[in-house]
This record gives structure tokens, C-alpha cells and sequence, in this order.
């Protein structure tokens, strides 16, 4: 009877951690980026203006890039140039806290299933955003919309994580690698939307 009582006791403790488990989460990303940047190696790569990356057991990473496109026209040669950019374009980083209503925000919509992944509009200015899932069992979730046309569930959870990378609460941080998170947003992303081109030094609009 006693080992019974035992047995009953551990599958109970293994539902209850299954529960915990299916409802958690291991690591969330959220980018938001506009164009497409070049690295030294001469491939196409997102370009980001913030980053955001949030895990249970670690610290609050933060990134962000220029606002401008690595893509320009030089006036004076009249040609399309490019700079090299750095991993997908960003060059600031840093370090903060997690806020209760970020966490809750964020455990919140990992729960949600969308009726789409994908929410576009047909606004040229149109930016690209992206919340990434990973889950304990390895399963990720991938959604991405326009600034444009943010599904109302996920609108409160788009402006808290803005304002945590714009507050001035964050620190500055050394470089860290962004999680490999991006890359399988962003194959996933140009599988959908293949990148343009890359423009010739010497075209001429």
C-alpha cells in the first residue's frame, strides 16, 4: 500500500513539472528591423534596429543598429554604395532588468496560438518585426508582423518591450553574439521573401 501511495505521489510531481513545463519557455527574441544589410563576407543579412532577448536563467541582452540602410546612393559617383555592417547590423549593446509586467507579457503570448504567423500589410514604409519561441522540448514558434498591422493580442506586449529598450534604465554592455534565434528567423523569413539583389558599384539609377 505504502508503495503505491509513493508511486501515485511521483506521477503526480511528473504531471505537475510536465505542466510547468509545457507552459514555459527556454528563450524569447524579439527583433524589429527595416531593409537588409551586407556583412564583410558580401552576404545579405537582416538589418536590425532592435534586439531584445530575454531567457529565465540569464540576463536581459539588448542591441540596436543605426536607423539608416546600409544601401545608399552616393551623389557624387551617382552609384549605389554599401558599407559593411556588422552581424546583422547592430553596433550597440547592452544589459538591464526584467520587468514583472515584461515577464508576465512575454509568458502570456507564448501561451497564445495564433490564427497566423504571419500579419503583413501593403504599406511600402513597412518595417519587419518578429517574436521567436524556443521551448524546452525544442519546439520554436515564429511570428512576424508590420508595425502597421500589430494583432491587438500582441500589442501590449510590443509596446512594453519598446519601452524597455528605449528606457534609460538599461547599461551599456560589451558585444555579445545575438542568439541563434535571428538566423532561423531570418532563413525562415527569406524563404518567404527572398532579399533583392545586391546593387553594382557602378549602377546608375
Amino acid at each position: 500500500m505504502t508503495k503505491i501511495k509513493y508511486i501515485s505521489f511521483g506521477l503526480a510531481i511528473l504531471a505537475i513539472s510536465c505542466v510547468n513545463c509545457k507552459d514555459s519557455i527556454e528563450s524569447f527574441v524579439f527583433i524589429n528591423g527595416y531593409s537588409v544589410s551586407i556583412d564583410s563576407l558580401n552576404k545579405v543579412q537582416f538589418s536590425l534596429r532592435k534586439y531584445l532577448e530575454y531567457s529565465p536563467i540569464k540576463s536581459l541582452k539588448i542591441a540596436k543598429g543605426p536607423k539608416r540602410q546600409y544601401f545608399y546612393l552616393d551623389t557624387i559617383s551617382n552609384s549605389f554604395k554599401s558599407d559593411p555592417a556588422p552581424k546583422f547590423g547592430l553596433d550597440q549593446f547592452f544589459k538591464g532588468d526584467y520587468s514583472k509586467p515584461l515577464i508576465k507579457l512575454i509568458e502570456h503570448v507564448a501561451k497564445i496560438t495564433p490564427s497566423d504567423t504571419s500579419y503583413s500589410c501593403d504599406n511600402e514604409f513597412c518595417d519587419y518585426n518578429f517574436f521567436i519561441f524556443k521551448y524546452p522540448n525544442g519546439n520554436i514558434k515564429v511570428i512576424h508582423f508590420c508595425s502597421y498591422c500589430i494583432p491587438k493580442e500582441f500589442q501590449n506586449l510590443y509596446n512594453i518591450l519598446n519601452e524597455t529598450i528605449d528606457s534609460n534604465l538599461i547599461s551599456e554592455s560589451n558585444h555579445f553574439f545575438v542568439n541563434d534565434l535571428v538566423e532561423h528567423a531570418q532563413e525562415y523569413f527569406f524563404k518567404i521573401l527572398p532579399p533583392p539583389p545586391l546593387p553594382g558599384n557602378d549602377f546608375n539609377p
